[in-house]
């Protein structure tokens, strides 16, 4: 975040400095339209950075859910402690990718007030990844991530999950998403690049417009479906960074991957993994 500021800042004084060369009555110079363009794909990449971190917030809350029922605990034996974070717990933990050596606290079902329970949702190392797959990049920041080339293909299995669960809320006889007839938020239409997906507003983008309906805006980042020759492997380096897997989507693996496009991964009609 302060590396994000300190950019920002620094683009700011270049644009006042290439505002204050201009006379007046002169035209606005070159070199002030590119400091303009450099400040916007900031703020843009800021704004991916906001909405992911929110989506981890989420994600933490859902599995703490989780975890007072299966430790039979009320909202009333909550213990929150009050000591700091260790050195190697800086606050990337809240980004929805986090450093792979920082721990995440949870709450475990023998954790009491004085001994807090020891992070079991630490990032395993490339040895013990499941599947014998190593993660493919080294996650820090998913405003990192964004800027990548890779950075749709990286963002897809979290976004299947996100259009999941959005669609499990709607009614199946609601079809606004697009004119083809399938309910909304499908994820076949998604596929078929009926609609993309809005990763900061987490809302559908329709064809060339943006997820506010004009054409695409400066805040928008827009995600589209492709299906990359390593998908199982991106899958589940979603799963080890932290972005996959706890918004308690049913059958997710159907989501991920659907019997039509990998049937090499159903037997029987039952997921093989």
């Amino acid at each position: 975040m302060n590396d994000f500021f300190q950019s920002a800042l620094s683009s700011f004084q270049n644009v006042i400095q290439a505002v204050s060369g201009v006379a007046p009555g002169m035209n606005i110079n070159h070199s002030l339209v590119q400091q303009l363009e450099v400040l916007r794909r900031e703020f843009a990449s800021y704004r991916v950075d906001v909405a992911l971190r929110l989506d981890r917030i989420e994600r933490r809350v859902n599995g703490a859910e989780d975890t007072l029922q299966r430790a039979g605990l009320g909202p009333d034996q909550v213990f929150f402690p009050s000591t700091p974070l260790h050195r190697n717990e800086d606050v990337s933990i809240i980004y929805g990718l986090r450093d792979q050596h920082s721990q995440l606290r949870t709450l475990d079902a023998d954790c009491t007030p004085s001994r807090p329970a020891p992070s079991k949702r630490q990032t395993p190392d490339r040895a013990t990844v499941p599947g014998g797959y190593t993660q493919l990049h080294h996650f820090t920041t998913p405003r990192e991530l964004a800027l990548r080339k890779d950075g749709n293909v990286m963002f897809l299995p979290f976004v299947l999950e996100k259009i999941a669960s959005v669609s499990q809320r709607k009614g199946r006889s609601d079809r606004r998403t697009c004119n083809c007839g399938r309910p909304t938020f499908d994820l076949q239409c998604f596929r078929e690049h009926h609609f993309d997906w809005c990763l900061i507003h987490q809302r559908p983008v329709v064809r060339d417009q943006h997820c506010s309906g004009g054409k695409h805006g400066n805040d928008c980042q827009p995600i589209a479906w492709e299906k990359p020759q390593n998908w199982d492997a991106i899958v589940k380096s979603s799963y080890v960074s932290g972005l996959l897997g706890t918004i308690k989507v049913p059958d997710l693996h159907r989501v991920l991957f659907p019997a039509g496009e990998f049937p090499e991964k159903y037997r029987g009609g039952s997921f093989m993994g």
